[in-house]
This record gives C-alpha cells, sequence and structure tokens, in this order.
C-alpha cells in the first residue's frame, strides 16, 4: 500500500516535532553546561559533555528517519494539504530557532572556558613569580652562622 501524501507528511512532521525536542533538550543542556563551567564544576560538567553526547546519538537516529520522510515528502510537496505543510514549515522554524540559541550557548560556553583558561594561566604566572622571588629573596637571606651574620650582629 503506498502511503498518502498526508500520511507521509504526518510522518515527517512526527519525525521533525522529535528532532525538535531532541534539540531542545541539547539546548536546555547546554544551558546546564555553562553553569558547570562558570561555576567550576568540572565534574558536574563531565556528566553534562556524556549526556549531551547520549542526546546527540539520539538525533542521528531521528536525523536520519526525518531524511527518509524528507525524501519522500518532496516529490509530493505540493499534494498534501495546505494545513499540513504550515505545520510543517513551523516545526522547521521552531527547529532553526533552538539549533540557533544551542550556537549562541555553545559560542558563550567556549567563551567561559577561554576566560577560566586566561585565568588559570594567571594564576599559574602569579604562581611561577611567587616562586622566583621567594627563591630570590630565600638566597639573599643571611643563613645561621654565616660571615654575614656575624657583621649583622
Amino acid at each position: 500500500m503506498v502511503d498518502s501524501p498526508d500520511d507521509v507528511a504526518r510522518a515527517l512532521l512526527a519525525s521533525l516535532n522529535e528532532q525538535v525536542a531532541s534539540y531542545e533538550r541539547v539546548r536546555d543542556l547546554s544551558v546546564e553546561q555553562n553553569d558547570a563551567i562558570s561555576k567550576g564544576q568540572t565534574e558536574g560538567l563531565l556528566q553534562i559533555l556524556g549526556r549531551k553526547q547520549d542526546m546527540i546519538a539520539a538525533i542521528d537516529t531521528v536525523s536520519r528517519k526525518v531524511d527518509v520522510y524528507r525524501a519522500s515528502y518532496e516529490p509530493m510537496r505540493e499534494m498534501v494539504s495546505s494545513a499540513l505543510r504550515g505545520q510543517l514549515e513551523q516545526s522547521l522554524e521552531i527547529l532553526k530557532h533552538v539549533l540557533g540559541q544551542i550556537v549562541a550557548l555553545e559560542d558563550e560556553g567556549r567563551a567561559l572556558l577561554e576566560n577560566e583558561q586566561s585565568h588559570t594561566n594567571e594564576s599559574a604566572m602569579q604562581l611561577q613569580r611567587g616562586k622566583a622571588m621567594n627563591k630570590a629573596y630565600g638566597a639573599a637571606a643571611p643563613r645561621p652562622g654565616s660571615k654575614m651574620e656575624d657583621r649583622n650582629a
């Protein structure tokens, strides 16, 4: 039995909506990720990244379904009811919006990490300078029983 254009469109819509929901979950995880980065919660960040990897694998599965339905839908697009076409277009717009949010959040996360790395590098440099100063001043300080100590006495 051959599926009607509206049946194919409904299957595509269901898959697109599943894809949107999955990307919304990735977006939410990106928010959690940025929060963990800003709070310096390394363990929490690793857990979030693991959950994001799982979601991306699920999205890959859904995307393959979308691709199959889309390939069937395109040749019969004009035969699909206008209401159903409108729902598909709306779902695609929502998907586009969510993907834009994810990109922005990932950029923000990258900036947070770069800032954190900058602070870490600055702290390491200060620590090295402090060690160098301690070494320099420590070497200049008179040792007990040295001639320098005797002169100062």
